[in-house]
Order: C-alpha cells, then sequence, then structure tokens
C-alpha cells in the first residue's frame, strides 16, 4: 500500500495529573480526559487550555456522553458516575450489583433507549492489583446493564475474564 499523499501531525498534549485513561471528544472539539488521581479534565481543540472540570473521588476510566450532555464516567473505584460539566457535580448512578459494591467498573456504552451497558472487571480484585486478577484467571467480570431511571444493574453475563471495552453497534 502506498503512502497516502496528505499527512497528518500527531500532537501528544499532556495534562496536569498521572495515567491519562479515556478520550471524550465533544461537538465543539474539545477533548476530557480522567487521570489516576481522580480528575477529570478538558482540554481545548488548540491544546492550548487545559482545565480541571472536577475530580470523581475515586479512579475514572471509561467515559462516554449521555444524552443531558453530562459526562458517564466508569470509575474503578466508585461506579458508574456522572459528572456536570458546568460545575463538577458527580452523581453516584449505580455503586453496587445487589447489595455488593462494585470493584472494577471499566468501560460503558449508552444506547438510545438510555440504557448504559458496562463491564465490572473483576469482583474479586480491584485496579490496584488488576494483575492478580489477571493471573489467577478468575473470570469474575461481568457486563451489567442500568435501565433507565434505576439505580440497579442487572448482571447480563458473568464469568467473564478481565471484562472491558464496550462497544455499541449499528443495530
Amino acid at each position: 500500500m502506498a503512502p497516502s499523499s496528505t499527512s497528518r501531525t500527531l500532537t501528544v498534549v499532556p495534562v496536569p495529573g498521572p495515567g491519562a485513561e479515556d478520550v471524550l471528544v465533544g461537538h465543539d472539539g474539545t477533548a476530557y480526559t480522567g487521570t489516576a488521581d481522580g480528575s477529570i479534565f478538558a482540554v481545548s481543540p488548540d491544546g492550548n487550555i487545559i482545565r480541571r472540570i472536577g475530580t470523581t473521588g475515586g479512579r475514572p476510566l471509561g467515559l462516554e456522553w449521555l444524552p443531558e450532555g453530562r459526562i458517564l464516567i466508569c470509575d474503578a473505584r466508585r461506579g458508574l458516575l456522572s459528572m456536570a460539566l458546568a460545575d463538577g457535580r458527580v452523581e453516584v448512578l449505580a455503586g453496587e450489583v445487589n447489595g455488593i459494591p462494585m470493584r472494577f467498573c471499566n468501560n460503558a456504552a449508552v444506547l438510545g433507549d438510555g440504557s448504559i451497558w458496562f463491564s465490572d472487571s473483576s469482583i474479586k480484585w480491584g485496579i490496584d492489583d488488576w494483575k492478580s486478577d489477571l493471573i489467577e484467571d478468575t473470570r469474575t467480570g461481568r457486563l451489567l446493564r442500568l435501565a433507565p431511571g434505576s439505580r440497579n444493574p442487572e448482571v447480563v453475563i458473568d464469568g467473564l475474564c478481565f471484562a472491558n471495552g464496550v462497544a455499541k453497534s449499528a443495530d
């Protein structure tokens, strides 16, 4: 395959926090990311302005848009959260499953009907010990679904080996 006649320059924009994870891009080109210290940062399209929107008090991983323009955050330590862009206010959408706190909320997809499908990588090990989950092959990961208006996620599939990313298809 011949090289493209158009080339693009990749620009890395460091954010003022360790371990940037997922990136979510807004309609205006602003990029959002979460870092290991719990911060959610907004980076202007040109990369010149970086501002902290707020903090989750945990470890944000997967990010998605909610219909109201809020950010959905899979926080490894706190569960499924939403954050208001205007003031950084955090709301816990789901922190436990069947009365047991989630250990490793990881990634999500929001469907058109408002349901949120998300992964909990392990019910045994948290993010600080994720390698232990792989070595032990616990197969305690699961895919969960939060129905619109509910605070109680349902387990759709369990027994997964380190459940991670979630994506929706066109149908």
